[in-house]
Order: C-alpha cells, then structure tokens, then sequence
C-alpha cells in the first residue's frame, strides 16, 4: 500500500479544499477497499471530509457482502466523514452526486433506489455503500469510468462509461468534479436544505407509480411506488391496507422480476 503522493498534489490542484486543508485526501496505489482503508485511518490522520482514493482494490466489496469489481481505469475511494448525523441517507446523497456528475458529461443515466446510478439501458455504473465504526461514517462510492469490458459473472447488469460511449474522462477531472458536487450537497444538507435534496432525488429518480418488488431480509413486498420520506430516505410503498416504509433492500420493476432472478444487477454495490 504506497501512497501516490503525485496523485496527491494533481488532485489538490483540482479541489480547493484540499490546499485549504478543510479536508485531506490520502491516493494509494493498492488497498483491499477503500472502506478498510479508511476505517484503519490512525485518528491523527482524519479530519472530516477526509477521502481515501486507490488504483486498486484487491477485495473490493458492496452491500450484502457482494464484490465491487473495478480497474484502475475507474473510480474508486471512501470518505470520511467525523461530523455526520445517523439520520441522514448519505448513501442516497452521495449517489445522486456521482448521478449529477455523469449528467454534466451527458451520460445518459437514472438513479435507483436506494444507491444505485444506471445506464438508459439498466445497466449498473455506480453503487455506494456507508459504514459507521470508530466514531467515523465512511462513504464507499465506485463509479465505472474507463473500464473496456466488464467481468463475464456482472456483464449482464454492469457497464461503464467507455463501453457505452467509446470516450475516456480523465480520471481526476471525474474525481475532482464529483468531489465538488458531493462537498455540495453535503453543506446543503449541514444548512438544512435536506428535505429540498430528496425532493430533487426523487423527481429525478421518476419513481412515483411505479409498480415494484423490494427483496430484503424480511421478505418481498410488492406494491406501488409512493416515493421516498425526505428525511430518512425510506421508500413508501402503497399496498392494499395502506403504506409501508422501507429503509433497505434491491428495488425492481416487477416487469423485471425475470431478470432479477437470471441474475441481473448483482455483485454490485
């Protein structure tokens, strides 16, 4: 695990609060995953807005324990956060920043509850996972940039923005943009612009009356999309009887239930 002090000083260019020292970033070339990385951050490292960028992720892994498969073609890092609040969704935040960020460089995309961004096709380009340890929240965000093909086990529900428009973006350029955007967001929300946010999450995420299965822990719970409760995130879903919120699980259409079960969207974050 060698840190890429070049990479470093490329992105301090890039993003004023690192010169500033309002947050720090730490570029390694190999790492087991980003989030191991930054929950064994020594304390006197981190600050908050702390992020931990690598080339290479040798156990990369997402939600449910699935594998998070990249190349150092693609985004990859987590952030710390010191100075967070346990009700906000950061995982829904930080995906509508990467959703953002792939709009201005007109990539076609749509965002999917609850952290997911796809392709116009329905193909997954970039997942987050949030994890809370050591007095610390770290954000996991994996966007696949320029990866020429993808692993044949995820192939079916996984792209990247190479093989869908034949164009490379500069990895640090992407980076530093979608730091901005993230950064963003999050003073939107500290000021307590968090319900705004959401709303402009789920008019993009178009997910009202939609007819959808959520699959979790608990079972399958099949219903119409009513949107998503501005504080917490949650899906509300009408169902004969009334409504029901819920907090996690792999959203579908229920027209797509075949391809979730042949193995669409897995083995992602």
């Amino acid at each position: 695990m060698k840190r890429m002090l070049e990479n470093e000083n490329r992105l301090a260019e890039l993003v004023p609060g690192l010169k500033s020292g309002a947050c720090r970033a730490y570029w390694f070339d190999t790492v087991s995953s980003t989030m191991d990385a930054a929950f064994n951050l020594e304390e006197e490292l981190v600050i908050d807005r702390t992020l931990v960028i690598s080339d290479v992720q040798t156990t990369g892994r997402g939600r449910y324990s699935r594998r998070w498969f990249s190349t150092c073609e693609d985004i990859i890092f987590s952030l710390i956060l010191t100075e967070y609040d346990f009700r906000v969704p950061y995982s829904m935040l930080s995906a509508y920043a990467v959703y953002i960020t792939l709009i201005k460089h007109k990539a076609p995309v749509m965002l999917k509850w609850i952290n997911d961004v796809l392709w116009e096709n329905g193909k997954k380009i970039s997942g987050v996972i949030t994890e809370e340890c050591r007095n610390r929240t770290v954000i996991g965000i994996g966007v696949n940039l320029n990866s020429e093909e993808m692993p044949l086990l995820v192939r079916n529900g996984s792209t990247s923005y190479y093989i869908e428009t034949g164009e490379r973006i500069l990895k640090e350029d992407f980076l530093s943009s979608l730091i901005a955007e993230l950064f963003l967001i999050l003073d939107r929300v500290k000021k307590g612009g968090i319900t705004r946010v959401m709303n402009e999450w789920e008019t993009e995420a178009d997910l009202r009356g939609k007819r959808v299965c959520v699959i979790n822990d608990s079972g399958e719970f099949k219903g119409i999309a009513a949107g998503i409760n501005k504080k917490t995130g949650a899906l509300i879903l009408n169902r004969d009887g009334g409504q029901l919120e819920i907090y996690e699980g792999s959203l579908i259409d229920v027209s797509d239930m075949a391809r979730y079960t042949n193995g669409f969207m897995t083995n992602m974050i």
